[in-house]
C-alpha cells in the first residue's frame, strides 16, 4: 500500500483526527454553504489561489479560530 507524504499542517490535522479533537459540523449543508461563499468573496477580492485558501479555513478550523455567526 502506497503511503502519502503529508506537509507539517496535514500532519498537524490528522494528528488532532486521531485524537479525538475534531468536533462533527451540525449543520454540514448550511456550514458548506457558507464557508463556499466565503472562499468565492476571497477569491474575488483577493485572487488566492483554492489549494491556499482551503488549507488556511482547515488549519483555521482544526485550531478553533475559525467561527461562525
Amino acid at each position: 500500500m502506497k503511503t502519502l507524504k503529508l506537509d507539517q499542517e496535514e500532519k498537524e490535522i490528522l494528528e488532532a483526527y486521531e485524537r479525538g479533537e475534531l468536533k462533527t459540523v451540525k449543520d454540514f449543508k448550511k456550514e458548506s454553504k457558507l464557508i463556499r461563499q466565503a472562499a468565492v468573496n476571497t477569491l474575488r477580492k483577493e485572487g488566492i489561489p483554492y489549494q491556499p485558501l482551503i488549507a488556511s479555513i482547515l488549519h483555521k478550523f482544526v485550531s478553533g479560530r475559525l467561527m461562525t455567526r
